[in-house]
């Protein structure tokens, strides 16, 4: 009997604690955060997803609605799909929808499979950091009226895209035009480790489950059946997110006022908090040499073949259907810092563009001088669209972090795109 008093008031002052906690939420989060909108804009609390929604790039909207843009983009569970790799689940969220059971693609302005112009890319191409109507195939829908699919997929190598073209033809589908939007995620080939070509980001990670497959077998469905009796709707599990983004955030808000610390994210290692924005880009300089392009002859070489001959296939592919084909090398921080305004980015993204400057220079210049050398005898030459340095001399902020741009790049990249093929 005393027990179940004793529990009872155990439970009554958990309750009550819980709620207390609710309300302070609630009064912080006015005191806090609703007068000191551009301080939070600005602050370095989020982790290092979270925190691009607080960049200059999103001056223009509401910072809860630049947040979900992240949100949103953590939301989707990804699945192996054959021959390709990982692809995004459906989803359905406030910015960020991925429809089609089939093929699994984001939502666009003008959605079509059929009679449209199909976008091939990475997570650039798919809209990382951008709702569904501002991604670059929603653009250039808006631009052009044309019916666009964006398949664009995160960490997406051209073979990836090369192999999904295949895909979508042997199904019977067929497009109006097709576009090629690589160079960042080619990168990959420039990793120190790597050696195979062609490959993909997460082909060590399969690799090694491959090697523990026999241990790993009842661990994996034990898990599968956890995750069955554990599924909820997505929109159940982003409503959740946001609830518990709602009323945590004061409380970091209050942490970071009081001890004027970043809670979030602080690379204790080293002693340096990679979520700083105190040192200007011109001070760094490169510490890491994990992409050797740079260094390399013979796998700079090897690396950018290795693009180029994928962006032939896929042009003799098409072309031979009678259909347009179009590579656009895509602009990324690493080949146009010195004209940019790149100081809000937090120090660990202005670090890695330093590492990986060199690296990328050596692979884009490599790219199109072997594509100058094969594309004449494929009379593809025409196809090829260099736009590396798309955003020189533009003041306005555009990258969010060193390779991803917002709504407004986005907006750039596709009148480019309709402006050279059209």
């Amino acid at each position: 009997m005393k027990l179940k008093i004793l529990l009872k008031i155990v439970v009554i002052n958990l309750a009550l604690f819980i709620l207390l906690l609710l309300i302070t939420s609630i009064v912080l989060r006015y005191f806090i955060i609703n007068d000191n909108a551009q301080k939070l804009k600005h602050s370095n609390l989020y982790n290092s997803n979270i925190i691009r929604a607080t960049y200059p790039v999103y001056d223009d909207i509401p910072v809860d609605d630049a947040i979900n843009l992240f949100t949103d983009y953590a939301g989707p569970k990804t699945t192996y799909y054959p021959f390709l790799g990982w692809r995004r689940n459906e989803y359905k969220g406030k910015s960020v929808n991925i429809i089609d059971k089939d093929l699994r693609v984001r939502d666009s302005i003008n959605h079509n499979i059929e009679n449209s112009t199909w976008f091939f890319g990475g997570s650039t191409m798919w809209g990382t950091g951008s709702d569904d109507k501002n991604t670059i195939p929603s653009h250039y829908a808006k631009l052009t009226g044309e019916n666009v699919l964006n398949l664009g997929e995160s960490s997406y190598l051209s073979f990836q895209e090369y192999t999904q073209l295949s895909m979508l033809l042997a199904k019977g589908y067929k497009p109006k035009k097709v576009i090629f939007y690589d160079g960042v995620n080619e990168s990959y080939y420039c990793n120190t480790n790597n050696n195979q070509f062609p490959t993909h980001s997460r082909a060590e990670k399969w690799e090694e489950y491959i090697e523990r497959y026999p241990r790993l077998g009842n661990k994996y469905k034990k898990l599968k059946n956890k995750v069955k009796l554990n599924t909820m709707d997505d929109s159940i599990k982003m409503n959740i997110n946001l609830l518990t983004q709602y009323f945590e955030l004061p409380y970091v808000m209050m942490y970071k006022k009081i001890f004027n610390k970043t809670v979030i994210g602080a690379d204790t290692t080293s002693g340096v908090n990679p979520l700083n924005v105190d040192i200007p880009m011109t001070e760094y300089t490169k510490k890491r040499k994990y992409k050797n392009c740079d260094l390399s002859l013979e796998k700079v070489t090897k690396a950018t073949e290795t693009t180029v001959n994928t962006w032939l296939m896929a042009h003799d592919l098409i072309e031979s259907m009678g259909i347009d084909f179009y590579v656009f090398l895509q602009p990324t921080s690493q080949v146009s810092q010195s004209v940019l305004k790149l100081d809000y980015l937090i120090d660990k993204e202005k670090q890695r563009i330093a590492d990986e400057e060199d690296s990328y220079k050596a692979q884009y210049t490599s790219i199109k001088k072997i594509w100058l050398e094969k594309c004449e005898l494929h009379k593809a030459c025409d196809s090829f669209f260099d736009i590396s340095n798309l955003f020189d001399g533009i003041d306005k902020p555009i990258y969010i972090d060193a390779v991803h741009i917002g709504p407004s790049g986005n907006e750039i990249v596709a009148s480019e795109i309709s402006r050279s093929i059209n």
